[in-house]
């Protein structure tokens, strides 16, 4: 296993926690995208709204599924928060896009015709 390897001791994770990890790294490299573009455009509000809510979202659900689940169920109480989150940012981004493809496609028809 990639762990062994890593810490090169005879550590051993369970595999509900390293696939809930996963799924975490997975979450987290698709929020950052859409982070990079809003940060790009300036609208930095919407995100600390999301990252507010992201937070105290996860902290209940943190206290809800840690019992339950343990270590795993503190990862993955993050990653149901964290896609919870990005749904409604990731929304905005996808709409914005659309709409700055709209504006280049007029405007390009607005050369073509003069």
């Amino acid at each position: 296993m990639v762990i062994g390897l890593w810490l090169k001791s005879g550590v051993s994770l369970p595999a509900d926690l390293l696939f809930a990890n996963a799924a975490w790294l997975v979450l987290q490299s698709i929020g950052v995208v859409a982070a990079m573009f809003l940060n790009g455009a300036s609208v930095v509000r919407v995100q600390i709204v999301q990252a507010l809510s992201f937070g105290v979202v996860a902290f209940g659900l943190k206290l809800i599924l840690a019992p339950t689940l343990g270590s795993a169920g503190i990862v993955w109480a993050t990653d149901i928060a964290y896609l919870g989150a990005n749904a409604a940012l990731l929304r905005l981004v996808h709409s914005s896009m659309a709409g700055a493809r709209k504006l280049c496609v007029n405007h390009q028809r607005q050369l073509a015709l003069a």
